[in-house]
Formats: structure tokens, sequence, C-alpha cells
């Protein structure tokens, strides 16, 4: 059952000052303003709500801070109202790191902002500036810790692929993104919209996306680095919105509506095979059967998107038989592995 849910309100894309060239956030979030009453009203009415233990306010689209302060004001207001009579649990919102001063965090404070999310990218001065994103990696870590000086959850987005990046500095990334030590992560692939900068480079040649593989392993690199902190990965890959299942709109870059599965699918594969590896190595003789679990949440990733991991088992060890099952007793990312 569902116990953690969130009311999104979508922020036009005036709330952000510069044009990074990845972005064309207009085309994503759709430019008008949104009712946040009639939105919030809509989700209160459908969510069972005597199940959820944490519902959150979340803003999204643009950069909050960055909007007119009235509007900010508007919003915020609103949220602290549904929050003040326990309607919701949290207020969320994310912004750009140069839009996060003193006088923004008082606000944010006085009415009791939850969790800020930073569109930070990438840690890697070359990768911010070839992006056009208009600050620094100062500006990034002051930020980071301005926020959680607050009592404020802090939250980092980064992208894999952008222009200067590497699989190294996406690597890098991930380990100072440890380092600020966030509630929470998500890991954006980029993907080439018409009606950006980044269309403009791809279509003089001044840009290459990375091909899917190095994409993917990149992320999943990325991934065993934070989540090897404790550190959550809420999100992985763009939304399969309607704009971006358009083909028309999306012209290059990794995209994939099933990114996240991907991602988990390939790092239960790491595990499964070095469990499988050790436990060869420990017994003597072959065995003829390989059982192999997870629970209930993992038993997807387990057997892999599409069944790849089940069907590589089999082709790789054909020798063996693989039998695949769950078990709640194993806690989340968790493998369980016995041969017989």
């Amino acid at each position: 059952m569902k116990t953690h849910a969130i009311i999104p309100i979508f922020i036009p894309h005036k709330g952000c000052p510069h044009q990074c060239v990845f972005c064309n956030q207009h085309q994503i979030t759709g430019g008008k303003r949104q009712d946040p009453e009639e939105i919030i009203h809509r989700y209160l009415s459908t969510l069972k709500r005597d199940a959820l233990h944490h519902l959150e306010l979340a803003f999204y689209g643009g950069s909050f801070t960055a909007i007119p302060e009235e509007e900010q004001e508007y919003y915020l207001k609103l949220a602290k109202s549904y929050k003040d009579r326990g309607i919701i649990s949290a207020i969320h919102l994310s912004t750009r790191p140069d839009y996060v001063g003193e006088k923004v965090l008082d606000r944010l404070c006085r009415y009791g902002v939850d969790v800020v999310e930073l569109g930070v990218q990438s840690f890697h001065s070359l990768v911010l500036e070839q992006s056009g994103r208009g600050h620094t990696v100062a500006h990034v870590e002051e930020a980071c810790g301005s926020i959680q000086e607050r009592g404020i959850h802090l939250g980092i987005q980064l992208m894999i692929g952008l222009p200067g990046d590497s699989p190294a500095r996406c690597l890098y990334s991930a380990e100072k993104t440890v380092e600020m030590g966030p509630r929470l992560t998500r890991i954006y692939p980029t993907v080439v919209m018409k009606g950006t900068p980044l269309y403009d480079m791809y279509q003089e040649n001044l840009f290459m996306p990375w091909d899917f593989e190095t994409t993917l392993q990149t992320a999943c690199n990325m991934v065993k680095i934070i989540r090897g902190a404790e550190i959550p990965v809420i999100r992985m890959g763009l939304k399969a919105s309607d704009i971006l299942m358009d083909d028309k709109e999306v012209v290059a870059g990794t995209f994939h509506p099933s990114f996240r599965q991907l991602v988990e699918s390939r790092l239960f594969k790491e595990r499964m095979e070095d469990a499988l590896r050790s436990a060869l190595r420990n017994i003597d003789g072959m065995p003829q059967k390989v059982h192999f679990s997870a629970n209930d949440k993992g038993f997807s990733y387990l057997i892999g998107y599409k069944k790849s991991n089940k069907e590589y088992f089999a082709n790789t060890y054909s020798r063996l038989d693989f039998i695949y099952t769950v078990d709640d007793m194993l806690r989340d990312h968790e493998i369980g592995i016995s041969l017989s």
C-alpha cells in the first residue's frame, strides 16, 4: 500500500533567469500558470490519506527562488496553510545554486519549507561553463552548506553526458555529491530537445551525445557511489511525458521510458554474478541448481528488464539451473543465493 505521496505543482519557466544549453523548460512545463488550489484539491480527492504516512506538496519546473518574490510568497503561503492544518507533511521545491542567499533562506524557513533540491548537474567547472549554467562550483558548495545549516533537507540533481563531460567527471560529481551529504539525489541523462542551444550545437556537430551503453554504465557507477554512502537516488531518467515520448521533440541523447529499470537490473546482475562466482569458489564440485532471491520490491530487477538477467545467466552458465523467488526477509537491493 502506498504510504508516501507527492502533490506536484509546476512553476512556469519564467522562474529561471538563464538558458542552459540542454533546457527547454517552457516546452516541458507548458508555460501556463497552474491553479495550485485546484491541483491540490484534485489530488486530495483521489488519495487514500488515511494510509499515507507522508504527503508532500512539491513545486517543480522552474527555479522557484528566482520567480518574483510576490509569487513565491503566494505559493509558500498557500503551502504553509495546508501544512499548518496537518493536511500535508512537507513542502518541497527546486531551484538553482546561485539563487539561495540569506534573504531567500529566511523566506523559506519562515514558511516551513522542508526540502530544497538544487539543480547542480555537475561539480566540474568545465562542464558547468560549457553547459551555460551561469554559476560556479563555489556557488554549489556554498548553497549546499547554507541550506543544511538552516535545517532544510538538501537534494541534489545531476546530469550525465553534458558538453565537456566524461564518465570520470560524472563519477567525480557523484563523489562530490556524497561529500555534500544530501538527503536525496536524482540522476538524469542528457537529452537533446528541439528549441534548445544543445540542439543547435548538435546540428552543427559541436556536440555529440554519448552512446546508450556509456550512459547506462556511468549511471550504474554513479548510483553505486551515492548508495554506498546510504543516500537514496529517488529518480533516474526523465519522466515519460507525452512531450518526451514525441520523437519530433527529442532528437538525440539517452531517453528511455524505463531507464531506472535498466540501471537497477544491471546493478542486480553485477551483484548476482559476484555472489555466484564467490559461491562457486567456496564449494567442492559443480552444483546443479542456483537459487537467487530478492524482496518483492527488487524481484523485477532480479529478473531483469524484459527478463534480461534471467536470459543472461541461463546462457552464460548453461550447465546450471536457475530458480528465482521472492524473500521479503531481504532488504532493498539485497540478493540471496544458495547452491544445491
